[in-house]
């Protein structure tokens, strides 16, 4: 319909002959607006698919990795870096190194996670990283501090649980659909392999 051409009076006119009703058919127009819902869809779909986690299991995963390095950062920071039983004075200069080195990025990588959530807007539990205990490793490795034996369980608690920690990295990639969420993920995928080899040096 031309706007210039003045001939609006089909608006006022409640009476206006039928006739000047658009009828799609299955000519043209019909076709041409067909075809522009399935691009809007398909557009809708990729946003989605490239911003998003990709699924509620995807998200679940991502929820696992927080916690686990959550137990890391806590056993690193609250017992091999701890002084009650003269820790830091057992460890290598090398594990001093790698456990600030792990500490700080984990951290960092917690707090990346934790923002791509955000930003997906997914919700995640407030006490996520505040509720995760590890009492059982706690009484280990302080066992260990008290015997003197805390640098030779060193390697083998990292090669474990950063082990486990990059497993989860790998199943959280499988069920990622995002192209920033695995980019985020290889990022991360990356670090933890380096902090492993440190960790056994």
């Amino acid at each position: 319909m031309n706007p210039n051409n003045g001939n609006y009076d089909f608006i006022l006119n409640s009476g206006a002959t039928k006739t000047n009703k658009i009828s799609m058919g299955n000519g043209p127009l019909k076709k041409v607006l067909i075809g522009l819902g399935i691009f809007v869809f398909l557009i809708i779909i990729l946003i989605i698919t490239t911003s998003g986690g990709g699924s509620s299991k995807a998200t679940t995963a991502f929820e696992n990795i927080v916690v686990a390095q959550q137990k890391i950062i806590n056993v690193s920071k609250n017992d091999f870096a701890s002084n009650s039983n003269n820790q830091t004075t057992q460890l290598t200069t090398n594990q001093l190194n790698s456990l600030a080195t792990i500490t700080a990025v984990l951290s960092s990588d917690q707090n990346q996670i934790l923002l791509y959530l955000k930003k997906s807007s997914v919700a995640v539990p407030s006490n996520i990283t505040t509720s995760v205990t590890t009492t059982d490793l706690d009484t280990q490795i302080n066992t260990a501090a008290s015997s003197g034996t805390l640098s030779t369980i060193y390697p083998s608690f990292f090669q474990t649980n950063l082990t486990s920690y990059i497993a989860l990295i790998k199943t959280c990639y499988s069920l990622t659909t995002g192209t920033t969420g695995r980019a985020l993920l290889t990022d991360m995928y990356n670090n933890a392999t380096l902090l492993l080899k440190q960790s056994q040096n």
